[in-house]
């Protein structure tokens, strides 16, 4: 039997950003060459302790559970989470490629 691919449908991808007061990590899903959803999302301070400040999903609507009630860091979440989701959604392709350095440490 002879067993071709012929295209990949749909994938996740663990992907992390790192911002100036932020890091965020998900699980980001593409379907068809397109964004489909986050989930296990997570935003860590980049300060000192790397405080988790936030949890957050996103299937058509962002779903943010904060961990914090520091005002400044609610409005970093937020900013940082809906630059992340406008990001995935804009390079949904990319999310298939692993880093250069990523692949080097496997």
């Amino acid at each position: 039997m002879e067993v071709k691919v012929k295209a990949i449908a749909g994938f996740k991808a663990s992907v992390e950003a790192v911002g100036t007061g932020t890091t965020i990590k998900a699980i980001v899903s593409v379907e068809n060459d397109k964004y489909a959803n986050i989930e296990n999302g997570s935003v860590s301070s980049n300060e000192g302790s790397k405080e988790l400040l936030a949890t957050f999903a996103h299937f058509g609507g962002i779903n943010i559970s904060y961990l914090t009630t520091d005002e400044d860091e609610i409005i970093s979440v937020v900013t940082d989470v809906t630059h992340f989701v406008k990001y995935c959604k804009a390079n949904a392709q990319k999310l298939g490629t692993v880093s250069a350095t990523e692949a080097k440490e496997k």
